[in-house]
């Protein structure tokens, strides 16, 4: 029984079952150069920023299809409020989507103020998109957003090109129920346009 009892403070500590492990504090990498920490640092964000990008691309796609497409169909002579709305307004927007959506993924910093003007127009949607917009707001306008959204940055994305982000399964899911969800949308209202 006298041997399991330790004799000095520093075996206390080799015994002590309640310890935490001990840890060592290192780079994420040893061999990693600075460019490569600072990308990998950022990797997650910067992925967010792409896939919000892509996310718009798509929307502003659907949008401007669906205007062009809703334009052709005859109207009734009374209709000239939605016929401007479907025939100018919808596919500018539409299209104000699209060159956003890619400025995005592309992470141009010209990109950041039509993010912000869509996002904050986007916040009256209580309380869905007001959620989803303002999550857009925080992921571009946040310390990191600048950080990705930098000239320096992108040349960190240059200079690290084997870096990539693992996580694109769970990107890929989202935007496959983002898509089933917009054509039932589109579906929806295309049945009840040939209901009325």
């Amino acid at each position: 029984m006298s041997s399991l009892i330790p004799r000095s403070s520093e075996s206390v500590q080799e015994f002590n079952p309640y310890a935490a492990p001990p840890q060592q504090l290192t780079d994420p990498s040893p061999g990693d150069s600075d460019d490569e920490v600072m990308r990998r640092t950022y990797l997650s964000h910067e992925t967010t920023v792409k896939s919000i990008g892509i996310c718009y691309l798509f929307f502003g796609a659907v949008v401007f299809s669906g205007a062009v497409g809703m334009a052709l169909v005859p109207r009734q002579p009374g209709d000239l409020i939605a016929a401007v709305f479907i025939g100018v307004v919808a596919p500018i927007a539409g299209f104000a989507f699209m060159v956003t959506g890619y400025g995005m993924h592309q992470l141009r910093r010209w990109s950041r103020p039509p993010t912000g003007l869509i996002s904050g127009i986007g916040l009256i949607g209580v309380p869905f998109w007001t959620l989803i917009n303002g999550y857009i707001l925080y992921v571009v306008f946040c310390a990191r957003g600048r950080t990705v959204f930098s000239d320096e940055y992108r040349e960190i994305i240059r200079q690290t090109p084997h870096i990539r982000y693992n996580g694109w399964i769970v990107v890929w899911i989202l935007f496959t129920i983002l898509v089933a969800l917009m054509g039932a949308a589109v579906g929806v209202t295309y049945l009840l346009r040939l209901l009325m």
